[in-house]
């Protein structure tokens, strides 16, 4: 009997289509597809193709993705538009935003390395990690398109990424995860009900 674990099924399962993906091509093709959508921008299409399937990565350990390659089309295109929205807010281009970025990631400094035992967080980290499965416990029994989105919005919060998670990005995860198309207004429907729900169970709105 496999002692290999949901997570790890989930896991495989990706990177294998991811792999066959590769192999047959399919993610030049959409690479090809965000270069002829977003005209002059083959460097960005290709970050975020690759965007998407880091994403996708840290997605599959916490919800199960069936259509993989919907999911890296749709965070692929968002990638871009808000990129090309930055670089618009900015004046600038994708190499002053590639400069950019190589400026900031050389002031950064890393501290004294420290063992394992003695990493600042680690306590904070496994604590994080047991709140959000106990609050995924309780979305465990709801209906599919409430618990996806609220686990969405759980996941990227407790994950320290919720800045970038629009209405359409949580849209966009919610439709590669269930299968359906969902607009950014009903993914902001099904999260509201779903904040709400857990603030009831922990009676946070009486007064």
């Amino acid at each position: 009997m496999s002692d290999e674990t949901e997570e790890t099924a989930r896991r495989r399962r990706v990177e294998a289509e991811i792999k066959a993906m590769l192999g047959d091509r399919r993610l030049d093709g959409i690479i090809r597809t965000l270069e002829s959508q977003f005209h002059g921008q083959p460097q960005l299409a290709e970050d975020a193709v690759l965007e998407a399937i880091a994403r996708l990565l840290r997605q599959i350990e916490r919800n199960d993705i069936p259509h993989v390659l919907t999911y890296i089309q749709k965070v692929a295109t968002n990638y871009i538009k808000k990129e090309l929205t930055k670089l618009k807010r900015v004046g600038g281009s994708i190499d002053s935003l590639d400069v950019k970025l190589e400026d900031e990631q050389a002031e950064w400094q890393p501290e004294a390395d420290l063992s394992n035992d003695d990493t600042p967080g680690r306590l904070d980290e496994q604590v994080g990690r047991d709140l959000l499965n106990g609050l995924k416990a309780i979305t465990a029994t709801w209906n599919d398109n409430i618990r996806v989105v609220t686990n969405l919005v759980l996941d990227h919060t407790f994950a320290d990424d919720y800045d970038w998670m629009t209405a359409d990005d949580l849209a966009q995860e919610a439709s590669a995860i269930l299968g359906i198309e969902v607009s950014a207004g009903t993914a902001s429907m099904w999260k509201a009900r779903g904040l709400k729900r857990l603030r009831e169970h922990f009676n946070f709105d009486e007064s």
